[in-house]
């Protein structure tokens, strides 16, 4: 935030003189639409000129036009600065498009739609290979019994974004989840739900071990730039905050330095225990590390679940998709107060930005 406010006070200072300071032409102007700045005024403009890659000037630029000057009429429309993504999963979602099947709902209508969405991925595959298909939070689904029924031989596994999996009987054997396999402890964030006879049929972020794919180094390292491009600055976002593994943040830092990073990056850490705050606290880093393109940004802590499911919530709540009905359902912590507290002061104490995943209210108290 510090830098954004520092980057206004140069336009507004640059918009009030902004024709005064062209000593000359600028490479590209932006004239004939409203500019809409985003400074602590408000202000709209009506004009932006561009040296390189940086912007001299906000407002009245016709001084800095030359005879070898672009310069794009708007034509009405209006220019605003990049957006700055807040919170994303670049190299999952690499991940996802390269290995997963997309079986969110919508577009696809139902249940039966998603069978056979699988059907024609599975006609492409090995006989028996699992088939991942990755949806988002509390779409509709197959049931348990369809699944069984269109794929008797073939573990299956449908994700609710990446907290729940719905998991037929096959992939139940494959991953050893019967009767006999143990609830997750009292109080977690997690749970399983199970057919009549006992078995995992969905898991509600509680551990799961399903053979997930993933990307060799290259393929990550191309993954994550085309998600960058594609994804976000295709859609007007210069700035993505994320939250990946540390083999794409090497990829990035190889892009930046091959002059291929599509968009500024800030590099967050998700710390699920106490013990791996210590070490990145001993690493020497902290938030704000690095340069204008690629800098540390914050660490996250999870405290409960999703909403719906697993959020920890005063009263119970439930907004499932084929599913079972759990009573008395108010989620589960993390972490209790004091050493939620301990955390987070420790965190801050080391130079850290702090973020918490916290979906319910009891949860975000």
């Amino acid at each position: 935030m510090a830098a954004l406010r520092r980057m206004m006070a140069l336009l507004i200072a640059l918009a009030l003189n902004g024709p005064a300071l062209a000593a000359r032409p600028a490479d590209l102007l932006f004239i004939g639409g409203p500019v809409i700045t985003a400074d602590a005024g408000n202000r709209i403009a009506n004009g932006v000129a561009v040296e390189g890659n940086r912007i001299v000037a906000v407002g009245d630029v016709a001084a800095w036009r030359g005879p070898k000057t672009r310069v794009i009429n708007l034509k009405g429309r209006a220019l605003l600065p990049g957006f700055i993504d807040s919170h994303s999963h670049v190299s999952g979602m690499a991940n996802v498009e390269a290995n997963y099947i997309n079986i969110q709902a919508p577009p696809l209508a139902n249940g039966q739609a998603i069978i056979a969405r699988l059907k024609a991925a599975q006609a492409s595959r090995p006989k028996g290979a699992w088939l991942i298909g990755q949806g988002t939070y509390n779409q509709i689904m197959p049931t348990r019994a369809e699944l069984d029924a269109a794929f008797p031989d073939t573990p299956v596994d449908l994700q609710w974004s990446v907290h729940d999996h719905l998991i037929n009987h096959a992939a139940a054997v494959a991953l050893g989840m019967g009767r006999d396999f143990p609830d997750p402890p009292a109080g977690s964030t997690g749970r399983y739900e199970r057919t009549a006879d006992g078995e995992v049929m969905i898991s509600r972020d509680a551990p799961i071990k399903v053979p997930l794919p993933t990307l060799t180094e290259a393929q990550l390292k191309q993954g994550v730039q085309a998600i960058l491009r594609d994804f976000y600055l295709q859609r007007g976002v210069t700035t993505v905050s994320d939250m990946s593994e540390p083999a794409a943040y090497k990829a990035y830092d190889e892009l930046r330095a091959e002059g291929r990073l599509p968009t500024r990056v800030r590099l967050n850490y998700l710390l699920r225990t106490p013990a791996e705050l210590d070490r990145l606290i001993a690493s020497g880093l902290a938030t704000g590390r690095g340069d204008d393109w690629l800098r540390t940004g914050a660490v996250k802590f999870i405290q409960d679940g999703v909403w719906g499911t697993t959020a920890a919530v005063y009263r119970p709540f439930w907004e499932g998709s084929a599913t079972s009905f759990v009573p008395n359902n108010r989620g589960g912590t993390s972490f209790d107060q004091p050493t939620l507290s301990a955390l987070v002061l420790k965190a801050r104490q080391a130079g850290w930005q702090v973020q918490i995943h916290a979906n319910g209210d009891r949860a975000q108290d």
